[in-house]
């Protein structure tokens, strides 16, 4: 039996997918070696993989404005792998709870234990970040946290949002200090820096790869990004979102310990910003997690538009307010997706056009307009084009997989990286 961490008991899953170490090993090697993603799911073709993400989508837009949805899909399998890519397996477990979504009995059960999963781990996540405040603050550094344990504030309850890395914003004069004293207690650097903008950490004695395949529980990896600034580059385009020291902040309760998070309109335009430069491997939980935060308060949005156009970058916001909008009608402001629009080039337009807003599948895949859809002006093409032609480094299994979530969605979750 597997605990509840609210109390209870409830019932393991039936195991339709379940490769033993070993096996996990093999088949994410294999990923990260050829980038197709057909070797993790070897039993559950593509076709069935698109067609429980395109079921998963049509009950998610309902759902998300309070409707009534029917997750009107029999394949239990390839619903379990969907909902786990898309990140949204918690999610829709609690919704099924509240009777919000309706699914078949085989269903139901499946995605409750996704829910059952996510509390536990957003129960480990959370005691780490705890940690990881309260060993920051005790080095005199106020840590931002940023993304998962603040969004999840926004949903009926915190397992609800699956939790992956714990994000956090520091300012850049106390660096030297913070990555002295994580390397002394044992923490290894796992991926960065980026530029010198994050360094990827991975606590000392955690795994390293996950336990399944098609859900995420409490003893799956999880890593420390430590960001010295917010700012990103995709292209030519740089998203000036600032620093520890130039963003606006406020203070919340997150599991009854005071944390400094974003404050808007710099909470919503970093989030707004991270899904939008993540285009080509957007996951569907990052457009729920925008309607999630915004949908009480559409004028966040109109905030997040002025916040953008002085710093010269309100394209930077068009493909996610886009694709939100579609997932959630009513959710952005007409007029501020308009505004959006016109700022946005020809190439990004097409690229975000070519998004079919009832199933959020991508009818292309990476085409030569959509690598240039951050490109603003003639140079910026010649300059992205040149860097397309550089050698890229072997991906991780970690990006890989991301890809795969992102090209799921896209409605072409066999094509290579």
């Amino acid at each position: 039996m597997m605990t509840d961490t609210r109390g209870g008991d409830t019932p393991e899953p039936t195991r339709d997918i379940e490769p033993g170490p070993a096996e996990v090993a093999h088949r994410l090697d294999r990923l990260a070696r050829t980038g197709n993603p057909d070797v993790l799911w070897p039993d559950v073709s593509r076709d069935r993989r698109i067609a429980a993400a395109h079921a998963i989508t049509s009950a998610i837009g309902p759902a998300l404005t309070g409707q009534p949805a029917r997750l009107d899909h029999h394949d239990r399998p390839a619903i379990g792998i969907a909902a786990f890519v898309s990140g949204v397996g918690p999610l829709l477990g609690r919704w099924i709870a509240d009777g919000l979504v309706t699914a078949d009995p085989a269903v139901a059960h499946l995605l409750t234990t996704h829910l059952e999963l996510g509390r536990a781990r957003y129960a480990h996540v959370a005691i780490a970040t705890g940690r990881l405040v309260t060993l920051l603050r005790d080095l005199g550094v106020e840590p931002i946290v940023l993304k998962g344990p603040h969004l999840a504030t926004y949903y009926p309850e915190p397992g609800a949002r699956m939790q992956s890395d714990v994000d956090l914003l520091l300012p850049s004069g106390a660096r030297a200090a913070v990555e002295t004293h994580l390397r002394e207690a044992g923490w290894m650097v796992r991926r960065g820096p980026y530029d010198d903008r994050r360094v990827t950490w991975q606590p000392p004695d955690a795994p390293t790869l996950p336990t399944w395949l098609d859900r995420a529980g409490p003893d799956d990896p999880w890593t420390l990004d430590l960001h010295w600034t917010l700012d990103r580059a995709r292209g030519a385009l740089t998203a000036r979102l600032g620093d520890a020291t130039s963003v606006a902040r406020t203070t919340i309760a997150i599991d009854r310990q005071a944390m400094t998070v974003l404050g808007h309109p710099d909470f919503l335009l970093f989030v707004a910003s991270h899904a939008s430069l993540g285009f080509d491997e957007l996951q569907l939980c990052r457009l729920v997690d925008l309607v999630l935060a915004t949908r009480a308060t559409p004028d966040l949005w109109w905030e997040a538009l002025a916040a953008a156009r002085e710093r010269r970058m309100p394209d930077l916001l068009f493909p996610s307010a886009a694709l939100t909008a579609r997932l959630a009608p009513g959710v952005v402001p007409t007029e501020v997706l308009r505004a959006l629009r016109a700022a946005a080039n020809p190439r990004m337009r097409s690229a975000v056009d070519a998004v079919d807003g009832g199933t959020l599948l991508h009818r292309d895949v990476r085409t030569l307009r959509q690598k240039l859809m951050w490109a603003r002006h003639p140079t910026e093409i010649l300059r992205t084009l040149v860097s397309l032609m550089a050698v890229r480094q072997a991906a991780t299994w970690r990006r890989r997989l991301r890809l795969v979530a992102g090209r799921l969605w896209r409605g072409h979750a066999g094509r290579g990286g």
